[in-house]
């Protein structure tokens, strides 16, 4: 952990973008992270995909 520390602070990047390149950390909150962490990416796809109905539904009231 110490070495990505020091990698990441040498290029001026956060942690968590040298251990998870592919997140867009700028924009998901530390709970988004925390909550989802573990999970497999069929369940996250699962969450999201209730996420967007219910925001379907709060379009049309």
């Amino acid at each position: 952990f110490e070495t990505v520390a020091l990698v990441a602070k040498e290029l001026n990047i956060s942690v968590d973008a040298a251990i998870f390149p592919d997140m867009v950390n700028q924009t998901v909150s530390k709970t988004v992270v925390d909550f989802f962490a573990g999970k497999s990416e069929a369940e996250i796809e699962k969450y999201i995909a209730l996420c967007k109905q219910a925001e379907a539904f709060q379009k049309d009231e």
